[in-house]
């Protein structure tokens, strides 16, 4: 087994990892009442809109894919993982993605309704954080 290469491939597949790691808590801590706003619920509150349920399930299971998603990452940095299994978990990161792109910076905006270069400008500033997220996730290697 080969060391772990310590460049910058490394560390953006590092913070992505992380980051959806960490999404994956905050959407739990958001159901718990412990976090006050959270991204995951205007996802889920847009989700119910468009199939019904309760958004605290959808936020669940959008929690539960993301930490999952984010942990498969992390562990194929330092251990053989099924190269298989990380190109789902991939492939869910950025179908996961793509939707908050699409619900969030897309259906969610508000330059719609309420257009100034301030929202503008916050708008474009919001979608090309997503979209450089999107391309880290697209970056993560999958060995074998």
């Amino acid at each position: 087994m080969s060391r772990p290469v310590f460049g910058v491939a490394f560390f953006l597949h590092l913070c992505v990892s992380v980051f959806f790691i960490v999404l994956g808590l905050e959407g739990f801590l958001y159901v718990w009442g412990i976090v006050g706003r959270s991204d995951v619920a205007m996802i889920a509150a847009k989700l119910t809109g468009i199939f019904g349920g309760d958004s605290a399930v959808y936020i669940i299971l959008i929690s539960i894919l993301e930490a999952a998603c984010g942990a498969a990452m992390i562990f194929s940095l330092f251990s053989t993982v099924n190269s298989g299994f990380l190109r789902i978990s991939v492939l869910v990161s950025m179908v996961l993605w793509l939707t908050v792109i699409i619900l969030k910076d897309i259906f969610g905006a508000s330059i719609f309704s309420d257009f100034s270069i301030g929202v503008l400008t916050q708008w474009l500033r919001g979608l090309i954080l997503d979209i450089v997220l999107l391309l880290a996730i697209l970056s993560v290697r999958v060995k074998g």
